[in-house]
């Protein structure tokens, strides 16, 4: 993967070379308004993302978002996904997420 490309003259005398853009970690968190179990959970992802710059969160409802759920292979919530893994259980701890989220850094 290539980012930004960075030159590292004031004139830019030499030639400017790419430099490689970090990986952002992308889960995503499925959840329902009704579910207080799932409102813990985002809760707690939000805490430990919020010390990670590289990874994004996207929240899925399921209220609203029943077929994308369904298609992606969630069939419980709250549950997590990360590279077409699923976490998914009735309660959801901080150390499952940290250690869901370890399990997939590379």
């Amino acid at each position: 993967m290539v980012g930004a490309y960075y030159c590292f003259t004031a004139m830019n005398s030499r030639p400017c070379f790419p430099v490689p853009a970090q990986r952002t970690m992308h889960i995503c968190l499925y959840k329902s308004s009704f579910c207080p179990r799932c409102y813990v959970t985002k809760k707690y992802l939000l805490e430990i993302t919020a010390q990670h710059p590289d990874i994004d969160v996207e929240i899925i409802d399921v209220a609203t978002e029943p077929r994308r759920s369904w298609n992606e292979g969630v069939r419980m919530i709250p549950a997590l996904k990360i590279d077409g893994d699923i976490l998914s259980a009735l309660f959801i701890s901080r150390t499952d997420i940290t250690d869901f989220i370890n399990k997939h850094k590379r």
